[in-house]
């Protein structure tokens, strides 16, 4: 495994079972970038950032301070700066994270007056909105409208979203169907697809649904975070699973990855359920 030190390389001699073992693993960035990018070492020690996390420092200082504004309107965000489409997609965010749900639909109807072109992460920024108004009508009629326009998505988040609106109502066989509209569309599942998709799974009453979903996502290289293990560890409590419990959380020490007191909540929930109590 070879990695750029200091303007050389060094080389880090890694057996083939241990690099299945990474890649079957799901460590994050290994999927989407050569193995030889990456140590064992930095691997198995990196750390589990969020996307918010993972942002630059200044961008994140700049959400940040809008987010703190008193007031965060069309006219004082644009008043120094180009209305672009990217720039609407931005305000939209900030709006979001300030919980100003209602300026989001407003930005959003006014795209449309202004000439701006939308996009995947316009009727995402709407759908989420409109999610945490709980506008679920208004959520599918955006959902549908996006589905007709003749600008095609590029990724599966305003799907995901769509996912989420319906779990909401706990209109979980609609949420499937939106995984196959998506593929339908064009796009593959990603790993919040996936995330939706455990989710809905521990609420069935197929008991080896979250596994096979788990096996799909390693099949194609997609990275489980801990909101993916808690998910399964949810459904092996629901099931009494406590031996499949105990695996995920060995799995999840082996990768450093952290477990945090609701991980082994529902351990021992799942331990309990499933009678093995010693």
């Amino acid at each position: 495994v070879r990695r750029k030190k200091q303007g050389g390389e060094d080389v880090v001699k890694v057996t083939l079972e241990e690099m299945e073992t990474l890649r079957k693993g799901g460590i994050r960035g290994f999927q989407d970038a050569p193995p030889w990018i990456f140590s064992k070492e930095q691997l198995l020690l990196q750390d589990w950032k969020t996307r918010s996390e993972k942002r630059p420092k200044h961008v994140q200082q700049r959400m940040e301070d809008l987010a703190k504004k008193e007031t965060v309107e069309w006219g004082t965000y644009f008043e120094k700066r180009p209305v672009t489409g990217r720039g609407v997609n931005k305000l939209m965010s900030v709006l979001n994270h300030r919980k100003e749900f209602g300026k989001t639909m407003s930005v959003f109807e006014r795209m449309e007056a202004e000439g701006i072109e939308k996009d995947q992460y316009s009727y995402t920024a709407a759908l989420y909105a409109c999610n945490a108004l709980e506008m679920f009508e208004k959520a599918g009629e955006i959902f549908e409208i996006m589905r007709k326009s003749e600008k095609k998505m590029t990724n599966a988040s305003p799907y995901n979203q769509m996912m989420k609106v319906l779990m909401k109502q706990g209109k979980f066989e609609d949420a499937l169907n939106v995984v196959e509209l998506l593929k339908n569309d064009g796009l593959k599942p990603d790993k919040i697809t996936y995330s939706n998709l455990l989710f809905v799974a521990g609420y069935g009453e197929d008991y080896e649904k979250p596994f096979q979903i788990v096996r799909e996502m390693r099949d194609n290289q997609i990275s489980l975070d801990q909101i993916c293990y808690n998910t399964v560890l949810r459904a092996c409590a629901r099931f009494g699973a406590g031996w499949k419990a105990l695996d995920l959380i060995n799995e999840m020490k082996e990768f450093k990855m952290k477990v945090d007191l609701i991980s082994y909540n529902l351990a021992i929930k799942a331990l309990c359920e499933g009678n093995l109590i010693d």
